[in-house]
């Protein structure tokens, strides 16, 4: 991680200077899944989210320019800006090998005013060029990040054909490693299905981890004990999407997540925010 003032300062606006911890909700499926149910509307979308007072949003430069009013004056969410993409989770069509590809520069994120970017590191490519491929990506984004003194967010998953996520402890340990030896200043890591497995993943890097929401869980409770278990086991924070906008009151689930985050870290009382 860089120690420059420019990262930190920016980091310090995702994860808050007060305890080092975040609440991220990430808005940028449509680019990999289309217009899920929560999302068809961004700009209605978005103006709920906000209300519950985010650390941050995740989206492309196009829809932080277009949502630019949500970005503007004290108090707003810090921005964290995608700038790759991949096919792997489309369900129609279907991905016949799986693509993964940059889209923007880290110059259109600055451009765009983000307070850091993030990029996918996928590990379970059909060709070992694939994964290279993405690995130069992220070498080349960390160098020209730390040019801008930009942080970089390296979201480390397992893939596999049919499935959203791929929970495998030693994969997940493993592209948590190279997400961090690829020079990323966070990373975003999927939950290993256990406090204790997940300490392990938290545990292969010195970096700050937060925990990436995936698929929609089968309820609220399991949510949020998933994110409170991840706390408890090391995390900085949740980068969450289909688990808050695909609720009915999107800024009430941003708030149950600042309680599990920022405040006693159980999911009970996290709860008492939905009421």
């Amino acid at each position: 991680m860089k120690n420059d003032l420019g990262t930190e300062r920016r980091m310090s606006r995702i994860l808050r200077h007060e305890d080092g911890k975040g609440v991220v909700i990430a808005i940028d499926h449509g680019l990999f899944m289309g217009p899920l149910s929560g999302v068809e509307q961004l700009d209605k979308t978005v103006s709920s989210i906000i209300g519950g007072k985010p650390d941050a949003l995740q989206c492309t430069p196009p829809v932080a320019n277009m949502l630019k009013e949500n970005f503007l004056g004290s108090g707003s969410p810090a921005l964290v800006a995608r700038i790759d993409t991949s096919n792997m989770w489309r369900a129609h069509p279907a991905p016949k090998e799986g693509y993964r590809r940059l889209l923007y520069s880290v110059r259109d994120a600055v451009r765009a005013g983000a307070d850091a970017t993030v990029c996918f590191l996928l590990i379970g490519h059909y060709t070992d060029e694939q994964e290279g491929d993405n690995m130069e990506d992220i070498v080349a984004v960390a160098a020209e990040c730390e040019e801008y003194g930009l942080p970089l967010v390296v979201e480390p998953i397992g893939i596999a054909a049919g499935y959203q996520a791929v929970r495998d402890d030693e994969l997940i340990q493993l592209a948590v490693r190279m997400g961090f030896e690829a020079g990323a200043d966070m990373l975003k890591v999927d939950y290993t299905g256990s406090a204790g497995s997940f300490r392990k993943a938290v545990e292969c890097t010195p970096l700050p981890a937060l925990v990436r929401g995936g698929p929609k869980t089968d309820s609220v409770a399991e949510a949020f004990q998933m994110a409170a278990d991840a706390m408890s086991a090391g995390a900085k924070g949740v980068v969450f999407g289909r688990n808050v906008w695909q609720y009915r009151e999107p800024a009430k689930m941003v708030r149950a997540y600042n309680e599990i985050v920022h405040g006693s870290g159980r999911a009970a009382e996290a709860m008492k925010k939905l009421k």
